[in-house]
């Protein structure tokens, strides 16, 4: 696990016991003020999580895949469902596949939250043997996703 990963994750487990404590005494107490600091805290850790998530854990991993412009005649998908690592970008990214590379484009919301696009190249991606739907991606990290755009990344003709 990197540095980045690991302070994303003593984060998480920091938030998570501030919101039980709030909770526990939100339903004990049922005291206004309880009421009110597990509202904001709900409210506020929510896209503070996604931006988090975004900064130390998906953008370290595309970094080095700049984004492209795709080719006129790739094969374009929206919301479709991708993990890379142990971010899971379920129904929430705009893939088109060319030739080159599989370009890959967070919805709206995440990239306001800043998750970047990427452009992999075919030639990065590696499908895990047995898998219509894993491959690894420069020895880096996995990336899941779905049949259709593995199905080309296992392609003879793209990768050669």
């Amino acid at each position: 696990m990197t540095k980045k990963a690991l302070y994303f994750w003593s984060f998480v487990f920091a938030e998570t016991i501030v919101f039980v404590i709030l909770l526990i005494w939100t339903i004990e107490t049922n005291s206004p003020v309880a009421v009110t600091l597990l509202t904001i805290d709900a409210i506020t850790m929510c896209p503070v999580i996604v931006w988090l998530a975004c900064y130390l854990l998906w953008n370290p991993m595309v970094h080095q895949y700049p984004p492209q412009k795709p080719d006129s005649n790739s094969v374009r998908r929206r919301y479709q469902s991708f993990s890379f690592g142990v971010v899971n970008m379920g129904l929430s990214i705009h893939a088109a596949a060319d030739s080159t590379y599989l370009h890959i484009r967070p919805i709206k919301l995440w990239r306001l939250l800043g998750a970047r696009s990427c452009s992999i190249p075919w030639t990065s991606i590696v499908p895990v043997a047995h898998s219509r739907t894993t491959a690894n991606v420069d020895g880096q990290f996995v990336m899941r996703g779905p049949q259709w755009c593995m199905q080309l990344a296992s392609t003879e003709d793209i990768r050669d």
